[in-house]
């Protein structure tokens, strides 16, 4: 076995499909816009979702989801919402955004190196159903301080 100490493991977390990229609530009280997006969330059904495999892209490894229209639709509605209601931009990853699960990221290459060699190799679910949605949030915004205050089940 082999120890890393990475700086964030997604593990600790439930492991999440991320939809959007994160972003600052600087417009209005935040708890507002968690309210709009549990609301549309507790809107939508189960679907599922198929894996690509497991990657390493910069200081993060993830496993890689494959967009699909139930994805698509969603990432559009948090995108235009957040634009149109709180004046919440647009990031420049969203505009060729990556369905992903974050297993680990780290600010140290050679620590996302050596964990991607370790998990490449593993066997992961090509097909999962997402049925539960959560919403997290930072309040520094610093790696690691991110923590889900909502879970959502769907039919």
């Amino acid at each position: 076995t082999s120890t890393l100490d990475l700086t964030n493991s997604a593990l600790t977390l439930p492991l999440h499909i991320s939809l959007r990229i994160s972003f600052q609530a600087e417009c209005c009280d935040y708890k507002e816009i968690i309210k709009e997006i549990k609301q549309y969330y507790q809107s939508l059904a189960s679907f599922e979702v198929q894996a690509q495999g497991i990657e390493k892209n910069g200081s993060i490894i993830w496993i890689r989801i494959e967009s699909n229209k139930e994805l698509q639709n969603i990432h559009t509605y948090l995108i235009h919402s957040l634009s149109e209601k709180y004046g919440i931009g647009l990031h420049e990853f969203d505009k060729w955004f990556t369905y992903h699960v974050t297993l680990f990221m780290d600010a140290d290459h050679s620590k996302v190196a050596e964990a991607y060699d370790l998990l490449s190799t593993e066997t992961i679910p090509f097909q999962m159903t997402a049925n539960r949605f959560v919403i997290g949030i930072s309040e520094t915004g610093k790696v690691g301080e991110y923590r889900v205050v909502y879970e959502i089940e769907v039919n």
